[in-house]
């Protein structure tokens, strides 16, 4: 029985405008576990393919030492996976037609090879891109990944050069991101690699749709059990509407045949029962002062930090003399909070938590 919930007219209106010169390269932010990788492998490549559009899926988190090798991997994959139907649609594969091995060795790019090694194989990837010669779509997840080094610097302008500097309008791009903070870095700052170079689009919560699909499935799955509508949106809300978790949800209740949704969190939701841990020995681990601005944050108090009354705040969220508060320790703080994707900007001068479990955990911290 297939779970997956398509959002086929999301899809659909993303390539619609990318098609009418609307879009050429759109991002996507939502924070982890909402969907977004299902969404781009289930629902945007199968529709790329019906429309005649090579696409290309990238996982930077796949080795997040060499984000440069799984580039040139993913492409060099796509193309061999793909290869009966690219000889329907294109001459790459005439004799000298493409000019870079796809054999084998070429395809098994091991991932820990380092980039100073193989001094050729990001333009190689490149040009096997442009040897297609027809819609491409890239579609580029967890790409914040590529701010977090000064050694990605080169691939990444590389890759920019490559998507935006182009002659042809055939190379389009989706990235996908679950930090806010980083898409930042990337697409925002006017000195970030990406600036002013691609759309931002809010990638749509799930709603009732969601829960009348899923809940049709368990009908069928059991042969007529109708579960309680309105306590099933309840609970997706209270799981942060991560669609992965709610369906595992489900499975469980069919499997133990449980159909009370209260009983079902209180015996299968070990998501729930484990975060609270996962975030105490994340927060334990923080220095005194990051905890402190963290959770003046995480209560709506995330401004003013430099002000004297901000760094009051602070000192007495401290509860300990012997830290020092001044301005410059405080901008430390935010930089640290900010490098572990724990924080991001709001709007200018304004902080917030990233991951929304996080926060209803520092409250309950800080309460």
């Amino acid at each position: 029985m297939n779970w997956h919930f398509p959002r086929t007219d999301y899809a659909e209106h993303i390539l619609n405008a990318m098609h009418g010169g609307l879009l050429s390269r759109v991002t996507i932010f939502a924070p982890r576990k909402r969907g977004k990788t299902q969404f781009i492998q289930r629902d945007v490549m199968p529709l790329c393919e019906s429309k005649g559009i090579f696409v290309v899926y990238v996982d930077f988190w796949q080795d997040k030492d060499n984000p440069e090798a799984v580039f040139i991997q993913s492409v060099i994959r796509a193309i061999e996976e793909r290869k009966s139907w690219l000889s329907k649609v294109t001459d790459i594969f005439k004799p000298n037609k493409i000019g870079v091995s796809l054999s084998k060795a070429s395809v098994d790019i091991g991932l820990e090879a380092k980039q100073e090694q193989n001094p050729y194989q990001l333009f190689d990837a490149f040009e096997l891109l442009n040897k297609l010669n027809m819609p491409t779509l890239l579609c580029l997840d967890e790409v914040q990944h590529l701010a977090t080094r000064k050694e990605f610097e080169n691939f990444t302008a590389a890759l920019r050069s490559f998507m935006v500097n182009r002659g042809d309008d055939l190379v389009k791009g989706i990235f996908t991101g679950s930090s806010r903070e980083g898409l930042e870095k990337l697409f925002r700052h006017t000195k970030a690699p990406f600036y002013n170079s691609a759309q931002s689009l809010d990638f749509p919560a799930l709603d009732e749709k969601f829960v009348e699909f899923e809940l049709g499935v368990v009908k069928k799955i059991t042969n007529g059990v109708e579960l309680n509508k309105e306590d099933a949106l309840n609970t997706l809300i209270e799981q942060h509407r991560e669609p992965a978790r709610f369906v595992e949800l489900l499975q469980q209740m069919v499997l133990n045949q449980v159909v009370d949704f209260s009983e079902a969190m209180k015996r299968f939701d070990l998501v729930v029962q484990s975060h609270p841990q996962e975030f105490q020995d994340l927060f334990e681990q923080l220095p005194a002062l990051d905890k402190a601005v963290l959770l003046l944050i995480a209560r709506g108090n995330g401004k003013n930090f430099y002000t004297d009354k901000g760094i009051r705040n602070v000192k007495l969220m401290l509860l300990d003399d012997s830290v020092n508060v001044t301005k410059s320790s405080i901008n430390n703080a935010l930089r640290r909070l900010k490098s572990e994707n724990l924080i991001f900007n709001i709007k200018r001068g304004v902080m917030g938590i990233e991951n929304p479990e996080l926060e209803k955990y520092l409250i309950a911290v800080a309460s």
